[in-house]
This record gives structure tokens, C-alpha cells and sequence, in this order.
């Protein structure tokens, strides 16, 4: 004897027509959220064609803009003797030679570190003759520049300067012991320094000009 089967209620056949209609309907809208949402971050993000990321960073012109705030720390240096001047100077043109690796950038950030490096020396012999001249022992020029030292900490800035000149003055006025002459004698040195932090600092903007000149034929030709 065969078993009857209990027919099937009639919400139970309205439950799986309805799903039969929307399950693949809410498949098919849930498998296209994800495509989606990423074709929006990326036109949010600007990632494509016309997108800007870490990739497309122009690292040339990074390292341009640091070096040029690493030569004004060093134009600063030859005036204001606390900072380094023509060192930072050089290595700075060798150094953005090499990271941009250009014919152009090679070719001035060599004349400007050799430029730097005439400055530098031409101030050396120039000062160091001239004291010779003035027969200015050394003595007195190291305690004028620990008198410097002592200046800049209780005058801030200036006191560096306003140091250095007590300190020669004193140290002259012992070698001498005769107020006139240690006074001209100070002022003389005073000059023959000034004049070689000049000359130093000029051709440091000279070489300067050579480094912008290759910056801009880099950038024209590269």
C-alpha cells in the first residue's frame, strides 16, 4: 500500500516562488558592491591616469629644494661663524651631483664645489697672511674666541661678535700694554677677518649661481 504524501501549504509555495525571484536578484546586486566600491574609491582617490601617488613624486625636485635650504644654512655659516659654512657648502653640490646623477648636474655642482673651495681657501691665506703681517700670535686669537664663545651664551646673536672683539682687545692690551696700540691692533685683525669672511661668502655666492644655472638646465633637458 502506497503512503500518501501531505500536500505542501500554500505560504510554504508562495515563500519559495518569491525566493526563487529574488535570491538570485540580491546575488547578483551583491557580487557587483565590491567592483563597485572600488571604482569609487578609486575616482575619489584620483588613482589612474591622472592620479597623484608616492610613485609619481618628482624626487629630483625633493632633493633640489633641500639642497637649496642646505646652502642658505651655509651662506649663514661663513657670516655667523657658529653655523658651518663652506664644508656644508661643498658637500652639499657633490651631493645632489650624485642623488640626481644628470651630465648638467655633475658638471656645475663640480665647478661650485671647487668655487666653494677657492672661497674657502682664498679666505685662509688671505686672513692667516695678514695676521702674520700684524704679527698677531695665535694665543690671542684662541682667547678671543673662547671669549666669543662666552659672548654668545650671555648675548644671544650678537654676542659672538661683541665677544670676539673684548676677547682680541684684552688679549692685545696684555701683549702690548699700551691701550693705543692693542686698539689698532684689534681693529686691524678685525679688518683682515672681515675681509676674509667677505671674500669667502662672495665666492660662495658665486658658486651658488653655477649650482642654480645647472638646476635649471637639469630640469630643461631632463
Amino acid at each position: 500500500m502506497m503512503a500518501m504524501t501531505a500536500p505542501m501549504p500554500m505560504y510554504m509555495v508562495a515563500l519559495l516562488a518569491v525566493g526563487d525571484l529574488s535570491l538570485p536578484a540580491i546575488g547578483s546586486g551583491l557580487s557587483r558592491r565590491p567592483s563597485d566600491a572600488r571604482s569609487a574609491i578609486g575616482c575619489r582617490a584620483g588613482v589612474g591616469s591622472g592620479g597623484g601617488t608616492l610613485d609619481d613624486v618628482d624626487w629630483d625636485i625633493v632633493i633640489t629644494v633641500v639642497a637649496a635650504v642646505l646652502l642658505v644654512v651655509a651662506a649663514v655659516g661663513v657670516v655667523y661663524p657658529v653655523l658651518p659654512g663652506s664644508p656644508v657648502a661643498i658637500a652639499t653640490f657633490l651631493l645632489w651631483a650624485a642623488v640626481v646623477g644628470s651630465v648638467a648636474s655633475w658638471v656645475t655642482g663640480v665647478i661650485a664645489a671647487l668655487v666653494c673651495v677657492a672661497g674657502w681657501s682664498a679666505s685662509a691665506v688671505f686672513t692667516g697672511r695678514r695676521l702674520k703681517q700684524l704679527e698677531v700670535p695665535g694665543w690671542s686669537i684662541a682667547v678671543a674666541v673662547v671669549a666669543s664663545i662666552a659672548g654668545l651664551v650671555f648675548i644671544p646673536w650678537v654676542g659672538i661678535f661683541v665677544g670676539f672683539a673684548a676677547g682680541l682687545l684684552v688679549s692685545e692690551l696684555i701683549r702690548h700694554g699700551d691701550a693705543r696700540t692693542a686698539l689698532h691692533s684689534s681693529v686691524e685683525t678685525l679688518k683682515a677677518m672681515g675681509l676674509g669672511v667677505l671674500l669667502e661668502f662672495l665666492l660662495l655666492c658665486a658658486a651658488v649661481s653655477v649650482w642654480w644655472g645647472g638646476v635649471i638646465v637639469h630640469f630643461a633637458t631632463d
